[in-house]
């Protein structure tokens, strides 16, 4: 299963438009309610790959940053 223009919004500035495709679905709770979705990236553009990359660095600094102080 494919979801073909998927918007992503990371955070309030990171958005990124792109297909994902189903990899899995995970039980979360024994009573049979909730889910956990498992996707992949569909084929991502050069601009989507660096937006994802960026957002991760800057995600990354932030928690190394909080851990600090």
């Amino acid at each position: 299963m494919t979801l073909a223009g998927t918007r992503m919004e990371l955070d309030e500035d990171t958005r990124v438009d792109i297909t994902l495709r189903l990899q899995h679905v995970t039980s979360i709770n024994n009573d049979g309610r909730g889910v956990r979705l498992g996707f992949e990236y569909v084929r991502p553009n050069g601009d989507t790959v660096r937006t994802l990359q960026r957002f991760i660095d800057l995600t990354q600094k932030r928690g190394k940053l909080m851990a600090l102080s």
